[in-house]
């Protein structure tokens, strides 16, 4: 909502000569910043939980261990994203917002340091002791860990309003934003990737190439970003393309250059794997990991309708509580708590291409409106996503039911 109003008005001043940001008429500029970074912050921890959440699925199964801490794990998520909201202006220190809002946001940005510190000992406590397995998405998790951790107490250095004097707009800000965005979340997703494949596929990654892939990217990621710590404490500023010879920043770039291309070259193999794995990957079986959670008890790839029947779970871990404590397989819940069967049909939603229409409509008319300032792009967008939405509401949401045979739904 913030980045939409900000939007709005940005628009108002270029469409309609308002002023909101112009300061030649009355305007403030740093009302821009307000709006676009009470969006921007937030997002950033938008992308961080469900990236923490893939990490605490593979680093238990991995380690074979129970997780370590689930309440104070789930309290820290909470605590996050309350504080995530509360941190904005560390982005624009420099502005002049004055040393008591500099301090107040100094603080919280500290503070969310502690429930994040919280996820890391919980991971630490449930490796130590474990059994390690350093399959594919392990090696993900942990380099996760190791990048994540950079980028975190990179960021903590930034939070201080003196320091972001020196880093502010330079290239240390580009290496730690990149150490916590591509290092942190996007690793955690490729361990998250690489460990639900063969339930999405059925099929297994080639292991080998798994583990080649990580290590390119680790090395190439590391070698791209490290020099950009020391390449904005020399004082490069960010958002340049060229800089004269006798400024010394030559080496730094260099590295960083050919950290790039190998880093590509990682994620190319990673490509390659993921489509290849479709075509030639080993079979899966349902529980190709000898996993905890409750999506390995069904078959690879999972079924349209996941669960022919309401299954019984018995544990925070609900396959591994079978297992150590069942039979080994999640069995149907009673009759009498497995409610809305209907006999030996599995209901399942009515597809929709609506939603599809509704949001190219919209994109159409966000990109009419914001790129190329044409009204005539954004009223037909908007129709378009009238259209889907009307289309949608009149849609007939009766649904259909798969028959089950021997058990399962054919």
């Amino acid at each position: 909502l913030p980045f939409m109003v900000g939007m709005l008005l940005l628009m108002f001043d270029r469409w309609f000569g308002t002023s909101f940001y112009g300061p030649g008429a009355g305007g403030d500029v740093t009302l821009w910043l307000q709006l676009f970074w009470l969006f921007g912050h937030p997002e950033v921890y938008i992308l961080a939980l469900p990236a923490f959440a893939a990490i605490d699925e593979v680093l238990p199964v991995f380690s074979r261990k129970p997780y370590f801490g689930y309440v104070s794990m789930v309290v820290a998520g909470a605590a996050i994203a309350a504080i995530s909201w509360i941190v904005w202006p560390h982005h624009f220190y420099n502005i002049g917002l004055g040393s008591t809002a500099n301090i107040f946001f100094s603080t919280t940005t500290k503070a969310v340091s502690v429930p994040t510190a919280i996820f890391f000992f919980n991971w630490i406590a449930t490796i130590w002791g474990g059994r390690l397995r350093f399959k594919t998405p392990m090696l993900y998790a942990l380099g996760f860990m190791f990048l994540f951790l950079v980028g975190g107490l990179t960021g903590i250095i930034n939070a201080s309003s003196a320091t972001d004097r020196q880093f502010q707009n330079n290239y240390w800000i580009i290496a730690h934003f990149h150490y916590v965005a591509i290092g942190g979340i996007v690793f955690a997703l490729l361990a998250g990737l690489s460990y639900w494949y063969p339930k999405m596929s059925g099929r297994m990654m080639n292991e080998t190439l798994g583990k080649l892939g990580f290590w390119i990217q680790f090395i190439g990621f590391n070698l791209t970003f490290a020099p950009q710590f020391l390449a904005g404490l020399d004082g490069m500023p960010r958002r340049t393309y060229t800089y004269t010879a006798m400024q010394g920043w030559e080496t730094y770039n260099l590295l960083s250059t050919i950290g790039a291309l190998i880093l590509a070259l990682g994620i190319g193999i990673f490509a390659v794997n993921l489509v290849g794995s479709l075509f030639f990957g080993q079979k899966a079986g349902d529980d190709p990991w000898d996993a905890r959670g409750l999506e390995w008890s069904i078959p690879s790839p999972a079924p349209a309708y996941n669960f022919a029947r309401l299954p019984l779970v018995r544990g925070r871990e609900a396959l591994w509580y079978e297992k150590m404590h069942g039979n080994g397989r999640v069995q149907d819940a009673p009759d009498d708590l497995d409610e809305g069967r209907h006999g030996n049909a599995v209901h399942m939603p009515s597809p929709s291409v609506m939603p599809l229409v509704t949001g190219l409509g919209l994109a159409v008319a966000l990109f009419g409106l914001g790129v190329l300032h044409s009204p005539a792009a954004a009223v037909l967008g908007g129709l378009v996503m009238v259209a889907g939405i009307l289309g949608w509401l009149l849609e007939n949401y009766s649904g259909y039911y798969l028959v089950e045979e021997e058990g399962e739904a054919a």
